[in-house]
């Protein structure tokens, strides 16, 4: 490809993908700031893990590390394969779909562990991490699609502007509910 048919390329872009790009992250952000940062990491150490009997002090982060470690470990083994696999298909939006629909499933179902269900909340919680950085990793392949290299920063400083805000207003409804 040449330089000037890329340029033709990504000029032809509409503005509304651009804009769902940036508003892909305005969604997801609220998955880091609630569920990782906030609310559902302090209730998995506070309520979940130290409801378990004979838990020893610092069992419950360790716990909770534990399942996001294993989450990231399968994220660096699986997600070259998932790229190559979503590249060589042509089905990027298809892998982007199955991981946001797979994250927004296995993170509702968080809401129904209860005080000493250590296990299941693990296994959940491992499972939308997973996915969640699936979806991560695949949103990003898009960016060269969308602008030329000299435009990416420009954009992907706007989805992570865009994307602080979804997390903050997902953080808000949250402790407003």
């Amino acid at each position: 490809m040449t330089l000037g048919s890329e340029h033709q390329r990504t000029s032809s872009v509409a503005r509304r993908e651009l804009v769902s790009w940036a508003l892909y992250d305005f969604a997801n952000s609220g998955y880091t700031t609630v569920i990782m940062t906030t609310i559902y990491s302090a209730y998995f150490v506070g309520v979940i893990a130290v409801s378990t009997q004979d838990i020893s002090p610092g069992m419950p982060t360790l716990l909770w590390s534990i399942a996001i470690g294993l989450a990231n470990f399968v994220v660096m083994i699986a997600g070259p394969v998932v790229g190559v696999l979503a590249d060589h298909q042509a089905r990027k939006k298809v892998f982007l779909f199955i991981s946001s629909v797979g994250c927004v499933i296995s993170t509702a179902l968080l809401a129904v562990v209860g005080p000493g269900e250590v296990l299941l909340s693990m296994l959940l919680l491992t499972l939308s991490a997973i996915m969640f950085s699936q979806g991560e990793n695949l949103i990003a392949a898009f960016l060269p699609e969308l602008v030329p290299k000299e435009k990416m920063g420009r954009l992907s400083g706007y989805g992570w502007c865009v994307g602080y805000l979804g997390g903050l207003l997902t953080l808000g409804c949250c402790l407003w509910i």
